[in-house]
């Protein structure tokens, strides 16, 4: 598969990276010097911080760029924290500023996997390990829902994946809102599209230079 095989060449999970907090956990990716991820993983996480090139980025309400959630799913709204980290290299990824049609998607981030262990009783204990796993989802998309893409995926989104990027080609498309039925593992996804979050970039004149693509 063409579009599989160029991220597995750029070594995309370099780009996309893990939020951790207190209480809760996304995704985010980063485009040139900048980090997306869907602003609800913010607004209820305590104290959430990534970490890029060995160094720990916090990310809080104040620091963001950008933070606009959807809360009442307007299709005019928006679900989105953006950062600018310029201490770390940037990455080639760019926003692509036109819709997909019925080509074929990848959504690919992080889950959270707990593993326990049996004690000598035979009864598992607490949690005791977490482990950030990497998955690819190939999909469609189906629909358009103003500023939303509504994909068929092959696999299910998970709890923790929210702000987990769908790409094509070198580029992202959009950004993981949720499942579209509000539940806890779903085929069927909601992206904020890449075309809705350039849109917004111009009406805050915020620059982002060389992170826009036309064409593939």
């Amino acid at each position: 598969m063409k579009n599989l095989s160029y991220l597995c060449c750029m070594e995309i999970d370099k780009y996309i990276h893990h939020i951790k907090s207190h209480d809760t956990y996304g995704n985010g990716i980063l485009i040139g010097n900048y980090f997306f991820t869907a602003a609800h993983v913010i607004e209820k996480a305590v104290k959430s911080y990534v970490t890029i090139e060995d160094k720990t980025q916090e990310l809080t309400k104040d620091t963001a760029l950008v933070l606009k959630t959807n809360e009442e799913r307007r299709w005019d709204g928006y679900d989105l924290a953006i950062y600018r980290f310029d201490d770390i290299i940037p990455s080639p990824l760019t926003l692509y500023d036109k819709l997909p049609t019925n080509d074929i998607i990848i959504n690919c981030g992080f889950y959270n996997r707990k593993s326990s262990i049996m004690n000598k009783s035979n009864v598992f204990s607490s949690p005791i390990e977490e482990e950030y796993v990497f998955t690819f989802l190939n999909g469609k998309a189906i629909h358009i829902y103003g500023n939303f893409i509504e994909c068929k995926l092959n696999g299910k989104v998970r709890t923790g994946n929210s702000g987990c990027p769908i790409i094509y080609g070198t580029s992202v498309v959009g950004i993981l809102y949720g499942d579209k039925d509000e539940k806890d593992s779903s085929e069927t996804a909601l992206f904020l599209s890449s075309k809705a979050i350039i849109r917004l970039l111009d009406e805050l004149s915020i620059p982002f230079n060389r992170i826009y693509s036309n064409s593939f």
